[in-house]
């Protein structure tokens, strides 16, 4: 647990560094060079070079594979780095953007093999939607929904993992529609009041709880199992990072 936080730790504080670089390239890329080096993608692998030290020596979502048009300033921001090879992987954008739009927002998907070397695999997706008009925040949330239906009747993974920011807190729209039939993905994470993002409001702080993970096994697998870690926090960034160990299906 103790090597697991601190290799979030590690990567958080990482990606801080880059943050603004690529803000400003980005900008610049947008009005005079439609170069996609200069906007997410050259932060990404100076992101992936460091953390190929620690072992996570694969990722998906670099080089275009997170959603790059030219004529858009961000692509999703979206990245995954592991251990092991992903088999299979892909990008969908969403069709509703909204005034996020020059951003392009959507899901990154990867195929993991089992750990325990089952059959099926480990389906693994991590989005962002959209972050204030909650009509849209559903729509996306609708297309990703049918997405992950779409891969499991395609891959037929033994446990879906979903992570990322909801920009919505339990109890909203988007969280019951995950765990609607016939997904019915649970939500493994807890803030436990202690929040994953700090909003500032006028003079004052508040802490919401924005960014989660859900899972599901697939049957004929019955449950998935984990310890959760506490949110890891930087002074860099108005998101912690969320996490849990051990995650599988029985």
């Amino acid at each position: 647990m103790d090597e697991a936080k601190g290799l979030l730790e590690q990567i958080w504080e990482l990606n801080q560094h880059f943050t603004l670089f690529a803000l400003v390239c980005g900008l610049i890329s947008a009005l005079f060079l439609p170069v996609r080096y200069l906007r997410w993608d050259g932060t990404k692998a100076g992101i992936l070079r460091r953390l190929a030290a620690s072992g996570l020596c694969y990722h998906v979502g670099s080089g275009g594979g997170a959603g790059a048009p030219w004529f858009r300033l961000m692509d999703s921001g979206l990245l995954m780095v592991s251990t092991r090879p992903a088999g299979r992987h892909g990008f969908v954008p969403f069709a509703a953007r909204g005034s996020e739009g020059m951003a392009t927002k959507g899901m990154l998907w990867a195929l993991f093999p089992a750990t325990d070397g089952g059959e099926g695999g480990h389906l693994v997706v991590t989005t962002h939607l959209h972050a204030t008009d909650a009509g849209i925040r559903v729509a996306q949330c609708a297309q990703l929904l049918e997405e992950v239906k779409r891969l499991c009747a395609e891959l037929h993974p033994a446990l879906v993992l979903l992570c990322g920011d909801f920009n919505e807190e339990p109890g909203g729209a988007v969280h019951a529609a995950l765990g609607a039939p016939p997904l019915s993905l649970a939500r493994l994470t807890d803030a436990r009041g202690a929040g994953t993002c700090v909003e500032r409001r006028g003079d004052a702080l508040y802490a919401r709880d924005l960014d989660h993970i859900y899972a599901a096994a697939l049957p004929p697998r019955r449950a998935c199992l984990g310890s959760l870690l506490a949110p890891v926090f930087s002074r860099n960034s108005d998101h912690a990072l969320v996490g849990v160990c051990g995650l599988r299906a029985l």
